[in-house]
């Protein structure tokens, strides 16, 4: 089921870690996710916003898997795969998305 008529979240309103571009004042060092706009769209994001679990080196938010302790740079490909297949944000794009999700 594709949900549309719901606002999606980007990661960075869903973790609300004020380090996106469009908060005004980034608390820290901007995450890439927000200012990649190559993937603009994708799953209904701003630039990479619904597609972050793709962006190597994004600074995420410390979600329900609570092992970083934290904000962290979640690294390369294979440090985010072990961590985001998991994350409760990617989940949720997945149910919100359906059939119009991509990985």
């Amino acid at each position: 089921m594709h949900v549309s008529n719901v606002e999606k979240k980007n990661c960075w309103d869903f973790f609300e870690c004020g380090r996106d571009i469009f908060s005004g004042h980034p608390k820290g060092p901007v995450c890439n996710v927000s200012i990649t706009t190559c993937h603009n769209g994708k799953n209904d994001g701003t630039n990479a916003g619904r597609y972050c679990w793709q962006m190597p080196g994004s600074i995420c938010e410390e979600s329900a898997i609570k092992e970083a302790g934290g904000r962290e740079p979640r690294g390369g490909f294979s440090f985010k795969e072990e961590r985001c297949r998991r994350c409760e944000f990617k989940e949720l794009v997945k149910q919100e998305q359906g059939d119009a999700y991509r990985e």
